[in-house]
């Protein structure tokens, strides 16, 4: 059963009058957005908190670098936000950020991507796998270690984590040790049997899903292929140790619990974490639902790198 705060949440949600959320012009979609995510509470001081122009070779792109110790060089994590491809930057998901830097003792550089429908796919794997050269590259001023770098993200955060996994894996870098996919979108085409079963029953619904999946990938001839639908990869193996996280009442729990099977058929050492009783978005609105499952999922992923880089 879903937990009671998430039960008070959605029915708060759906006294409120308008229009379904799904019809809503993306600038009234992102400011509603928004406004979901400012209800996570702050999260804890970090010693050095700082915003970067990454500039890559095709665009120029902000990120949001956290060093819980300036003047040493720590491992670090890297953060894509979810939203869905068209909302929330670094600064909705600064709480997180802050949480997981706290909790691990590692730095933490979060990547505010392009977004669609503006700039749809592939611009945001583009700026995905970028950055992560770019880190690689300005190693010694973020003092951070580029042989231990790992990669996390929730939703379509999650997505893009997965996505450039495969991307280093098959160019030859940059190096990853350690993945944490939080309900992560690993089946574009929305074909697998959740999409059904929790259609309308989380904060989530499928057709706000279809609705991210048409602005982001408007043809549909491309949501197949790997690098939108990391499901469909020819081949997991040679990955990254994987912490995966699911929520049951989510039409994309089996994206997650589909692409855990697939990772451990390819002999990768994976943790599924399957929250029973929590919706779509705990991690990212913790301060309305699920503040337990959010901190919980927090200090996982902050153990679960720390394993990967001894």
């Amino acid at each position: 059963m879903l937990d009671p705060r998430s039960q008070e949440f959605l029915a708060l949600l759906r006294q409120q009058e308008g229009p379904p959320f799904e019809t809503l012009p993306v600038d009234a979609l992102r400011a509603a957005m928004d406004a979901m995510a400012a209800t996570d509470s702050a999260g804890p001081d970090i010693a050095r908190v700082q915003d970067i122009a990454a500039t890559l070779s095709h665009a120029s792109l902000s990120v949001r670098l956290y060093h819980p110790s300036p003047g040493t060089t720590l491992p670090v994590l890297i953060y894509f936000h979810g939203g869905g491809w068209i909302s929330w930057n670094v600064q909705s998901h600064d709480p997180i950020c802050r949480r997981l830097s706290a909790a691990g003792r590692f730095a933490v550089v979060s990547v505010e991507y392009r977004l669609a429908p503006e700039h749809p796919y592939p611009a945001a794997v583009d700026d995905a796998i970028g950055v992560c050269n770019w880190i690689v590259a300005q190693a010694d001023e973020l003092e951070v270690d580029p042989r231990n770098m790992g990669i996390a993200g929730d939703s379509a955060g999650g997505n893009l984590a997965a996505v450039v996994t495969q991307l280093a894996r098959d160019r030859g870098g940059p190096p990853l040790r350690f993945q944490a996919l939080v309900y992560p979108v690993t089946d574009a085409t929305m074909s697998l049997p959740a999409y059904v079963e929790h259609a309308d029953d989380g904060s989530l619904t499928a057709a706000v899903m279809r609705r991210f999946i048409d602005s982001y990938v408007p043809n549909r001839e491309q949501r197949s292929l790997p690098t939108v639908s990391p499901l469909f990869a020819d081949s997991c193996a040679n990955l990254p140790p994987a912490l995966v996280i699911v929520a049951e009442y989510d039409p994309l729990r089996d994206d997650g619990l589909q692409y855990a099977k697939r990772l451990q058929g390819a002999g990768v050492p994976v943790r599924l974490e399957h929250f029973s009783e929590s919706m779509h978005g705990f991690l990212s609105m913790g301060g309305v639902i699920g503040p337990e499952s959010g901190v919980r999922a927090v200090e996982s992923i902050a153990s679960a790198f720390n394993r990967a880089c001894r």
